[in-house]
């Protein structure tokens, strides 16, 4: 009996339910009608318990359909200083859950408070849970503004989204900027501290780097102005950038990173690049070549090592080997240098055969210890000069 009674209970609550349900959207459809003048169609309540506000057969579970242009469609307000409330939920549930969870509105003194409003697909492959879109009367054609698919994508623009937000610009005119992210910072908007993603460029459009049909990432303080030349045009455009710069990093407060400054020097491990390309660390590379305005190369290091040049300068690190003239300067004899080449198989101070296969060749200061033998060998050459002249004297009669 008590379970009889309550199966009776659930059905009568289920009943009050749905009326109560019909008698909310019969008041606002009233409402609306009395504040904006009238929807095309009467409310409607079709097979499955569909809703249509100005329809006869919506294309979902509630759908409104409008023709003036001034008027919001669908509009959820939050009110602070109220009850609890959470506006509308859309989810998507495998399974339809007991009745007893879901209770969709709760009616309060004043205004009606959303509290667990669910939209339910069973199945991710099916209709979207939402779309927003515009209706062309004269063609009687349909166009979606935004669309949340069952699977969690969101799409603007665009039917299909491809990705968890995919993106289509609404216009496919040159330097019109497809996504804008950033903040307002004076009371006109159009000058914001932002970074936008332009889809299609025209000749120097945002940049003098800019060919037509490039796309671009630009970004800006809003603080800025510049003049700026497309086709035989030239006008004056505020809002640019002045001073900020752009960081593509990982989190982690270290030095890891890219920083592009507001004059276009790029830095890699450094914050405050002064060149077109300052890294602060090792750069590991194929090749390399440097070439003249004219395109002649003047630097070039192949893929097999060979370095070709026409100069090469290397900042000097190691004292000069002018001291080897200094009068108190150790100059091994002639004898002790033959007996330490016998026994070392190489010249005082210069570096190995397996130091040089392992490290190579330090190009300065190698150059300053063979300057350094050259100046010793011109003193033992000296030395040498003055014993020859005293044997000549010494042989004269």
């Amino acid at each position: 009996m008590k379970t009889l009674k309550s199966s009776h209970f659930n059905e009568r609550r289920k009943k009050l339910f749905l009326i109560l349900l019909s008698a909310f959207f019969l008041i606002y459809s009233l409402a609306s009608v009395a504040q904006t003048g009238s929807w095309n169609n009467a409310n409607e309540t079709t097979t499955g318990s569909d809703v249509g506000i100005g329809i006869n057969t919506p294309d979902g579970k509630t759908e409104i359909k409008y023709d003036n242009p001034l008027k919001n469609g669908l509009v959820v307000t939050r009110v602070f200083n109220t009850n609890p409330g959470g506006g509308i939920e859309v989810v998507t549930i495998p399974t339809l859950p007991p009745d007893n969870n879901t209770v969709p509105i709760n009616i309060n003194a004043g205004y009606f408070n959303f509290h667990d409003l669910k939209l339910l697909a069973t199945n991710v492959n099916e209709k979207p849970i939402m779309i927003g879109r515009t209706f062309d009367k004269s063609n009687n054609i349909y166009k979606n503004l935004f669309l949340l698919a069952a699977n969690g994508t969101l799409g603007l623009n665009n039917d299909n989204p491809r990705a968890t937000l995919d993106i289509v610009s609404k216009r496919v005119t040159y330097n019109y900027p497809t996504a804008l992210f950033g903040l307002k910072t004076s009371a006109n908007f159009n000058y914001t501290r932002h970074i936008q993603i332009i889809n299609r460029l025209s000749e120097k459009g945002y940049s003098n780097l800019s060919q037509d049909g490039d796309q671009g990432i630009f970004w800006t303080d809003g603080t800025g102005s510049c003049s700026q030349t497309i086709g035989t045009e030239t006008e004056t455009v505020a809002g640019t950038n002045k001073a900020s710069g752009l960081v593509i990093a990982p989190w982690n407060h270290s030095d890891a990173g890219i920083k592009i400054n507001g004059e276009g020097n790029i830095g890699i491990g450094t914050a405050t690049p002064r060149n077109k390309l300052d890294v602060n660390g090792k750069i590991y590379c194929k090749s390399f070549e440097v070439t003249n305005p004219g395109g002649y190369t003047i630097m070039k290091i192949t893929p097999n090592g060979y370095l070709w040049a026409q100069e090469i300068k290397v900042r000097q690190g190691d004292p000069w080997p002018d001291f080897v003239f200094n009068i108190n300067y150790p100059l091994m004899s002639l004898s002790e240098l033959q007996l330490f080449i016998n026994t070392n198989k190489q010249l005082p101070s210069m570096p190995t055969e397996k130091e040089i296969i392992e490290n190579g060749q330090d190009l300065g200061k190698m150059n300053t210890l063979l300057l350094q033998k050259i100046e010793e060998m011109t003193l033992y050459i000296l030395e040498i000069n003055k014993r020859l002249e005293i044997m000549e004297k010494q042989e004269k009669p």
